[in-house]
């Protein structure tokens, strides 16, 4: 099992999708994929969450804390 991390700082615009998917690629089953969001934007949010239920991942923690979202979500 492995652990990746993906930090987003901005905003989530639809060309970014594509490298977000890229990288979602990388991840294994049972590997952990920690998504920090640097900012507390819903839209973002929602963008994450649709993107990772689209390619098969399971959220295991939903953490906001002040202005930072963290989401750890595994692939199984």
């Amino acid at each position: 099992m492995s652990n990746y991390k993906l930090n987003i700082s901005g905003k989530i615009e639809e060309s970014d999708y594509k490298n977000i998917y890229d990288y979602f690629d990388i991840i294994g089953d049972e590997d952990e994929l920690i998504i920090s969001l640097l900012s507390n934007d819903n839209e973002n949010t929602d963008i994450i969450y649709k993107l990772l239920t689209s390619v098969g991942f399971n959220v295991r923690l939903d953490e906001e804390k002040g202005k930072n979202h963290k989401i750890k979500v595994v692939r199984n």
